[in-house]
């Protein structure tokens, strides 16, 4: 007898949403994960280039960004999760000495894969009251735009493109902002020493 997809998909974010890394490591060990969430068990091994991720391959990274949330709500969490889900189709080895690898563009179809995934497993059939409505605008909008501070330059932007990202009524711009910190909390360098500069600009 199979499940039905709602009942899937409130048990996920219950579980998800008390924590997040814990969820992901329990379905991980049971075999869910290549059942339910197989983009994100091909995380696992895809490779980084060191000089900027010590800390391991795309989903260690995630693990740890998840780990270095504050204050985060159920669509922050997902956005987080899927954040990188798009290097693996985007990768591209070096081809040379003095190149690296390269995941470009990998943020939009970041957002094509979280739609997919949203949809495939009903994740915004929980209702409002529910306490863990998924807003998949949002989440797709997170994901898509999470490396806006490394593609636009902060020093050059116009004060009309931080109001559009970082000011929107519904409240992203904060999660955006939060997305990005935790995101640059988890890319490790050799040195130890996430580099905040853009951030802090």
């Amino acid at each position: 007898r199979r499940v039905a997809e709602e009942i899937i998909a409130k048990e996920f974010l219950k579980a998800f949403n008390k924590n997040p890394v814990k969820t992901l490591e329990l379905y991980d060990q049971v075999g869910l994960s290549k059942l339910l969430l197989p983009e994100v068990k091909t995380m696992q091994g895809v490779k980084q280039p060191s000089n900027f991720h010590s800390e391991g391959d795309v989903y260690e990274h995630t693990i740890l960004a998840l780990k270095k949330l504050k204050a985060a709500n159920i669509n922050l969490k997902l956005a987080t999760l899927f954040h990188d889900i798009g290097k693996p189709s985007t990768m591209t080895l070096p081809k040379d000495k003095n190149d690296r690898i390269h995941f470009n563009e990998h943020d939009e179809k970041g957002a094509e894969i979280a739609g997919k995934i949203i949809k495939r497993l009903k994740l915004t059939s929980m209702p409002p009251d529910f306490g863990l409505h998924v807003n998949k605008e949002i989440v797709l909008w997170l994901v898509g735009k999470h490396m806006i501070l490394v593609t636009a330059k902060p020093e050059e932007m116009r004060l009309t493109t931080f109001e559009k990202y970082f000011f929107r009524e519904d409240g992203a711009g904060d999660d955006l902002l939060r997305l990005s910190w935790a995101d640059i909390s988890a890319t490790i360098p050799p040195s130890g020493n996430p580099d905040f500069s853009i951030y802090n600009s």
